[in-house]
């Protein structure tokens, strides 16, 4: 019995990229992950400071996601007040 919310939004497991299991390793996933860092990061030498960069290039992509997705908002927000305020003249 299907519940009455059952969505058919869902991707057909079949029609998902497979993977090999070798893929999700560590020793795959890490070196692709590190890749993605600056260069600056990733030449630095000691481990303590390279947690601290790490850490700081983290939070920065957050603030930066967070801010996006805010002005995004504050954008659609006032595009559905400006619209909602215009009247139509009568023809």
């Amino acid at each position: 019995m299907l519940l009455d919310s059952y969505s058919h939004d869902f991707p057909d497991p079949m029609d998902l990229q497979l993977y090999n299991v070798c893929d999700r390793t560590f020793s795959v996933a890490g070196p692709k992950i590190r890749n993605t860092l600056s260069t600056s990061l990733r030449q630095t030498v000691s481990a303590t400071a390279f947690k601290r960069q790490l850490k700081t290039y983290l939070f920065s992509c957050a603030f930066k996601l967070v801010l996006y997705i805010f002005m995004y908002f504050i954008v659609e927000c006032a595009a559905s007040l400006c619209f909602s305020a215009v009247q139509m003249p009568d023809i």
